[in-house]
Formats: C-alpha cells, structure tokens, sequence
C-alpha cells in the first residue's frame, strides 16, 4: 500500500524492537514503513518516518485516534492485546515519564490510553484518570458487580498507577465505602449482592490485622460483621467470643451469635473485635433453663470460666510458679484434687506453692483439661498462632513441643484419661521429620507409660524408612550439624531395622 509522507503525522520505521506488538499497533492504527532515507535525504524528508521507539508510537496512537477519542481507538483490542501492551507500557514507563520534560503535555497523553482493567462484570478497561485505586495495605473488595476501581492484579499494575499519578485511597475512606454499600439500602442494585460472603470474611481479617485503632473506633458501631453462619451482619456487641465455655453452653443451639472461624480464630481479630465490643464474658448474660443446659455442664463451664476469662482469686486457693517468666497461675484446690491424685496429696501436705518448670500456654492447657474443657477447645489458643510461623513446618515442630510438655504433665501427675488424649494427638501428627522423631522417641522412656508410642512409632518409622534414610544421609555442612545427624541416626537406627 502507497502512504503518502507527511511531517505532521509521520510513520513509524518497522523495526524489530516492537515486532511482538505490530499486530496490536496495526489494529490502533498506527503507520508502518520499510522506507528508508539516506544521509543525504533533505531534513524534511527525514522526518517523515521515525524511529521505533516507545514515545514516538505514544505519539502516533495519538494522531490515530483523531478526530474520535483514545476509547473508541482501543475498543478493537481483546483482553489478552490490552495485557500485551499494557505490560509494554510498563516496561518503558521510566523512559516515557521522563520524556514529559522535553514534551510538554506528554503525560496527558500517557495517561489517556485506556489499557487499565477495572473491576467490574463489565471486563472494561479505562485509562489512568477516571478510576480509583485502592489502598495498598488491603486487597479489594466490593458488594457492587460494576466499580471503578482499577483492578491490579501484579504489584506492578498498582506500581505503575501511581507512577502516572494516580492516588492510592486513604483506607479509612475505603472502608466507608464499603460500610456505606452495606447499610445504605439507597445504594444496593438488583444485581449486587449484600450479604456476608467468604470474600468478605477474609477481606475484614486483612482489616483487623492492620490492627488500627482509628478503623476499629469507626467500625466499632457499624452492624458489618458477620455472624458465623454468614446469614446476618451484626454489630460486634450483640457477638460473642466462641472460646468462652460458658457462652458456647449458653448458646450451645446456635451459631448464630458467634464470629465466623477466620475471625475467631486468629489472635489479633479477636483481640481487635474485643477492643470493638465483642462480648467475651458471661456477666450479666442470663443461663439457660436447666432443662437446656445439664447442671453437670453448667457448673463445669463456670469454673472454667472462672479460671479463663474471669480469673477471681476469691475462688482459688492453688498457686503455681510457672515457667522461667515464674507467672504466677492461680485455681481451684478442690476442681484438682478431684481431677489428680498427685494434686490431692500435694495439697493434703499443705504445699502452698507449686514450682512448674513448663512453658505458661502449656500449664494452662493442662489446667483447663483438669476443669472439664475439650482437648479440641483447649489447644484453639495454640493452634490459632499456625499464621505466625514461617512455614508448615515449624508451626508442626513447635506443636510438637507443647504436646510432648504436656503428655509430661500428664505423666507426672497421672491423670490418664489426659495422657491418653496427648499420645493421640502426637500419634495424630505423621511425623517423618528425623528430629520430630528424635525427640519423640528421646521421650518415650520416662513417659509412654503404657508403651502406646513406642509400639506405635516402632511401625510408623518402619513405614517410612525409605525418607528417613534420605534425610539421615544428607550432607551435614557444619560439625555441628554432623553431630546432630550421627545422634539422631544412632537412636532412630533401632526402629529402623527390620523386625
């Protein structure tokens, strides 16, 4: 095809920088040549085919969309060819910004191209002026199925608007918005969707977990949180804490009146629901009709809460010194004798002071199962911090620890309906880690009582042999580290062995 030369909309020379893109910037209209001049080419002539460069082709799409707008120019572009160039446009966006100096009106330009997808059911694109781009600290979120919010999903895309000029919402006004969308009725649609949703449910995790006492004081009023089923937004006093007893057997018929897990059992949303007014103590709350709730269960479930949530020294008479902190840990002398013979004979010769040389979150696991309470319910507090571990792994080491700490309480003050539940739940844990292993087994001499682990793990490294030995032949790089392997292998080698 012939084009004839012009100075004031010049073409573009083809040149392999851009190949990846020539289709898309056919389909924007943008001129190619293969024409080339030679030096002696008057200067005029000269400047009627550019360079292939990232300004110049931001340029020519400008011309190429006149006399209509950039919009209608990029509604030939499929999703996939608005990626492609936006991603080009990313790449070169260093150079193009700084081209603004030398050309005067360039960003305009720039930030006119609509290559930025929104969120919206739409799957519409806009440029760089019209949207708004949420906070970096929270992910997105809305009720509504058509937005304007740019919808970024690399950290460059989010990057790159603000680059062009765009400004991140402030998170507090973020979160009015979406406030707003729930109570305001005036602004529900027929086809958005305003009830408590999953979604929703981990987009209010990420906002507690800023744990900003300015969002908690202005969500703190609001009926937004979700109750656990999901069927209603409450207000986060008419909510109570799950891992109260007393309040689980109040309610024991009803989820309805408790937080959604994800909230309930993470430590810093809860800690945050109750700055907001999550009710976590049965006070004022009346008990349910005996026939609703058995006697037995009640009297549990309130000693319990005096040991838990409540603490009230005027019902214990029991001091423990606990741990290297040396916390000091109060309960009841009757509730423990009559769950540990060893406790009724320390107390029977008046001991006034007990010495516990275990982590406190370990002694008062072991203390709640002595009241009455679940293995399931009591360990919630340890198995919610899995979040604040590295890995899978580490989180699994160090429950390990806590289980083998508290099987040894158990041992040692003989309360064998416990021990039993501890042995289950190591049993439970399909160790192969070699040093998981290790300290097992370092264990099992003084405290598996009834052989129950040692028959058990006897067949479960056997079943395992072949990643055992994997790992107990890894190159150790440091002395220590071989001295670790060679303990761990002369203990483990025994179990190892075909029967």
């Amino acid at each position: 095809m012939l084009v004839r030369p012009d100075i004031s909309n010049p073409l573009i020379q083809n040149g392999n920088s851009l190949f990846s893109l020539f289709d898309i910037l056919v389909k924007l209209k943008v001129r190619f040549t293969d024409m080339t001049f030679p030096e002696s080419a008057h200067e005029d002539i000269k400047k009627c085919v550019n360079e292939c460069t990232a300004i110049n082709i931001i340029n020519s799409l400008e011309r190429a969309c006149l006399p209509s707008t950039m919009e209608r120019l990029f509604e030939k572009l499929s999703s996939s060819e608005c990626e492609k160039f936006r991603t080009f446009i990313k790449d070169e966006l260093k150079t193009l910004i700084a081209h603004e100096q030398s050309q005067r009106g360039f960003m305009e330009i720039l930030r006119s191209l609509p290559i930025w997808p929104i969120h919206s059911s739409e799957n519409k694109f806009i440029d760089a002026t019209t949207g708004d781009l949420p906070p970096r600290k929270l992910p997105f979120f809305s009720f509504h199925k058509k937005t304007n919010f740019y919808r970024c999903d690399h950290e460059s895309d989010f990057n790159a608007l603000t680059k062009l000029g765009v400004t991140p919402m402030d998170t507090l006004e973020y979160l009015k918005g979406i406030v707003k969308q729930v109570v305001d009725e005036s602004d529900h649609s027929d086809e958005d969707e305003f009830e408590p949703s999953q979604a929703y449910v981990i987009f209010l995790q990420r906002v507690l977990l800023l744990r900003d006492r300015e969002i908690e004081k202005y969500l703190g009023p609001k009926e937004i949180i979700p109750n656990k089923p999901l069927s209603d937004f409450a207000h986060v006093d008419t909510l109570y804490d799950m891992s109260v007893p007393v309040l689980r057997s109040i309610f024991h018929d009803t989820d309805k009146y408790f937080l959604p897990p994800e909230l309930q059992n993470n430590p810093v949303c809860l800690e945050a629901l109750k700055r907001m007014g999550l009710i976590s103590t049965a006070k004022g709350i009346p008990l349910p009709e005996r026939n609703n709730l058995f006697q037995k269960d009640a009297l549990l479930t309130s000693l319990l809460d005096k040991l838990t949530v409540e603490p009230d020294d005027d019902y214990h008479d029991a001091t423990f010194i606990v741990g290297e902190e040396r916390k000091i840990i109060r309960a009841n002398r009757y509730v423990l004798s009559a769950a540990s013979k060893k406790f009724e004979e320390k107390f029977r010769d008046n001991i006034n002071e007990i010495e516990i040389e275990f982590h406190q979150d370990v002694f008062k696991v072991f203390l709640q199962l002595l009241y009455g309470q679940t293995f399931k319910d009591a360990t919630i507090p340890i198995l919610s911090t899995a979040s604040d571990f590295k890995t899978e792994h580490e989180f699994k080491t160090h429950y390990l620890s806590f289980l083998i700490d508290l099987l040894k309480l158990t041992v040692s003050y003989e309360v064998k309906p416990l021990r039993n539940k501890v042995e289950d739940a190591i049993m439970e844990g399909e160790y192969v880690n070699i040093r998981d292993l290790y300290r097992i087994i370092e264990c099992l001499k003084d405290f598996d009582v009834e052989q129950r682990l040692k028959g058990f793990f006897e067949e479960h490294i056997r079943s395992y042999r072949n990643p055992i030995n994997k790992q107990l032949r890894k190159n150790a790089v440091t002395v220590k580290e071989k001295s670790e392997i060679s303990k761990i292998s002369q203990k483990l080698q025994p179990y190892l062995q075909n029967k």
